[in-house]
């Protein structure tokens, strides 16, 4: 199958998760991702190390889950030859991709400004910690710090009166980069009609914010976090555990309408008709004490006994599980969003795949990346440089040989 974007070639001048994720799921599409290192190479090469995943010379996971199928060139941007190429290579593409801070970018000729005026035709698209303007613009932001601890998530969704939670890498890099894509998409688009590039921003703090929206317009009327699941507003949105000491979640938005039901379900008809309960209006008011009854009720029976009972209702509920779960998964295993990984050396790993994919296109299967500067010689000849040139930037260190 033709892929949506087969024919667009994307530079990606990038690090780390966030910026690397948007690349990714663009090379899904069917984007020809450059993947432009310094001669050291992306510090992400190393980042398994930090998370206990092997990095090793034939086997990477961590740095191949965003890389699956990009090519890769290091190259020395700080010389004037290696300037000229990256000229080239932008000449060449639809999009330049970057997570460079705005100091770097102006040093390098990079930012917007100069691309917009030697590339008026290529889309600029620029991922931040926290955003284009204001005294934190140039700020080192990575999503713990960006994602979580600034906008509040990591103190706020903690369970009341404990410390912050241990906010999971990578998880705002990933969100970010998931919109960073669809806004290329878009302006892929427009430059399809238009035949002019554009800017493209976006950053891990307002993408967190973003995030939060329904949270921050509860706060503005009257909500106070963090909150402890013993005074959850609505009874019928929490946790409860099981007999067995496993846990789940219930999740009813339209609480008048299925808390007959839920009660039935519970074993608790006598709460039907009590009018401390049977409405939302009244169960705010009683919210502790109908939610000590909930628990008291759920401790009579095993998860897979509750699953049992709520299968048969139309209440939205799930197991809590732990993330080590999903890797067994059947739910996700059959819809390909978790792929095991076989490397040369005869070990393996798994990947994860990006959750959208396009009309009949077929799931994405995952790869291993590129190895430094792989494909330096097919992207040096495909904007014109010739075999002795390419020799001669090996030779001068310009460009690392594979």
């Amino acid at each position: 199958m033709d892929k949506p974007l087969t024919g667009v070639r994307i530079i990606e001048l990038a690090t780390h998760g966030a910026c690397p994720s948007a690349g990714e799921i663009l090379n899904g599409w069917g984007a020809e991702i450059i993947k432009v290192e310094a001669i050291s190479g992306d510090a992400a090469r190393m980042s398994g190390f930090n998370f206990g995943v092997p990095v090793t010379d034939t086997m990477n996971p961590h740095f191949d889950f965003l890389n699956t199928g990009k090519k890769s060139i290091a190259l020395d941007l700080k010389t004037e030859k290696g300037s000229k190429i990256m000229s080239k290579l932008i000449d060449s593409s639809d999009v330049l991709l970057t997570n460079m801070r705005n100091h770097g970018l102006k040093h390098l000729g990079l930012d917007y400004d100069a691309i917009v005026e030697k590339h008026p035709n290529v889309i600029w698209a620029h991922l931040t910690g926290f955003g284009e303007e204001g005294p934190n613009a140039d700020d080192a932001g990575f999503d713990t710090v960006a994602y979580y601890a600034r906008p509040g998530a990591m103190l706020d969704f903690a369970e009341k009166n404990t410390a912050p939670i241990n906010a999971p890498f990578g998880v705002g890099d990933l969100s970010a980069g998931s919109t960073l894509a669809g806004g290329i998409a878009a302006a892929l688009y427009q430059k399809a009609r238009t035949g002019k590039g554009s800017k493209v921003t976006i950053s891990l703090y307002g993408q967190s914010i973003w995030s939060l929206g329904i949270v921050l317009q509860s706060i503005k009327h009257g909500a106070q976090y963090p909150k402890s699941r013993t005074e959850a507003a609505v009874p019928l949105n929490n946790s409860y555990q099981c007999a067995d000491g496993e846990w789940l979640y219930i999740s009813v938005l339209q609480y008048d309408r299925y808390f007959k039901e839920f009660c039935t379900a519970i074993e608790r008809a006598d709460l039907i008709d009590d009018t401390r309960y049977n409405t939302l209006t009244e169960a705010k008011k009683h919210n502790k004490e109908l939610i000590e009854i909930i628990s008291e009720s759920f401790k009579r029976h095993t998860l897979s006994e509750w699953m049992k009972r709520l299968d048969a209702t139309d209440i939205a509920y799930n197991q809590i599980n732990h993330i080590r779960d999903v890797l067994y998964d059947e739910q996700a295993l059959v819809n390909n969003y978790i792929n095991t990984v076989q490397y040369e050396d005869g070990n393996e790993s798994v990947t994860v795949a990006p959750p959208l994919t396009i009309g009949s296109q077929e799931p994405i299967r995952a790869i291993r990346g590129p190895k430094l500067s792989e494909n330096a010689g097919e992207i040096l000849a495909s904007i014109g440089i010739t075999e002795d040139e390419i020799e001669e930037l090996y030779e001068e260190g310009i460009v690392v040989r594979k």
